[in-house]
């Protein structure tokens, strides 16, 4: 590879998880997976820069529109209800910069377990490092 020597891919579908050797990844899309019929509303973006600080935990079930945090006092509303998956830690963020999860599937106990992607990429990741290292000394 030119970046590294090997790239586990990241992209949901037939790939995902898979080795790559030689040549890149499935480029980014910039739109997250469709996850219980929601996609790009369950990830929450910081709509300005500033100091971060939540009102809700992993795993609290949200309703669409309810105030989950505030970066400088400004409210930073769910787009969609469901179950808190992720949080950004409290503290400085930039405009534009991942901060929020919520999954639409109302699973509370979800957040305890890992992802089925996590769970492929950390296979590819496992893979990646046993080949390489049972590789012929060059």
């Amino acid at each position: 590879g030119v970046d590294c020597h090997a790239i586990v891919e990241t992209m949901r579908g037939h790939d995902l998880g898979r080795v790559i050797w030689d040549g890149p990844a499935t480029p980014n899309t910039g739109v997250p997976g469709v996850i219980g019929g929601a996609s790009a509303d369950r990830v929450l973006h910081a709509e300005t820069s500033g100091d971060l600080s939540w009102a809700v935990s992993f795993g609290d079930l949200v309703e669409t529109g309810q105030e989950i945090g505030q970066i400088d006092h400004a409210p930073i509303h769910s787009k969609i209800a469901g179950a808190v998956r992720g949080l950004l830690l409290p503290g400085p963020v930039t405009e534009g910069l991942k901060i929020a999860d919520v999954d639409p599937r109302f699973d509370p106990e979800a957040v305890g377990r890992i992802s089925d992607k996590s769970l492929s990429v950390a296979g590819g990741v496992l893979e990646a490092i046993l080949v390489w290292l049972a590789r012929p000394a060059s």
